[in-house]
């Protein structure tokens, strides 16, 4: 159930990325770039989603490398988030996605699936935002 949810989420960010560019363009909507480290228990949290939510308009996206740090996108072509607040999810764990399996990553995916929305609101302003979370 919670990989269903997972994937769900993941196609609906998708979607809205790739199909709704045109609705959103970066020269209409003010964007902030956003990137940043996450961390779990002090540790680098590798293959994590983070998701960044406004208030209102389209979400924003990043998966976290190997050292922690993730990158938002936009759009395809945009980088960043919408300026002003922003409710943050981040979700790790579980299998790896269908397509993955055979990569030599499948392996590295060993904690339990999680999701974690984080308490407090984060402000995105136009310059660049440096934002980490430590789980």
């Amino acid at each position: 159930m919670y990989l269903q949810n997972k994937l769900l989420v993941a196609f609906c960010v998708s979607l809205s990325l790739s199909v709704l560019p045109g609705c959103f363009s970066g020269s209409s909507v003010p964007v902030g770039p956003v990137s940043g480290v996450v961390t779990k228990d002090g540790q680098p949290l590798a293959d994590a989603t983070v998701t960044f939510f406004p208030e209102s308009g389209r979400p924003s996206i990043g998966m976290t490398d190997e050292s922690g740090r993730y990158e938002l996108l936009f759009t395809e072509s945009v980088n960043g988030a919408m300026v002003g607040l922003h409710k943050v999810n981040i979700s790790f764990g579980g299998p790896p996605p269908p397509g993955e399996m055979n990569r030599e990553k499948k392996n590295k995916r060993v904690l339990p699936p999680q999701s974690v929305d984080w308490p407090d609101m984060v402000k995105v302003s136009e310059s660049y935002n440096t934002l980490d979370f430590d789980l």
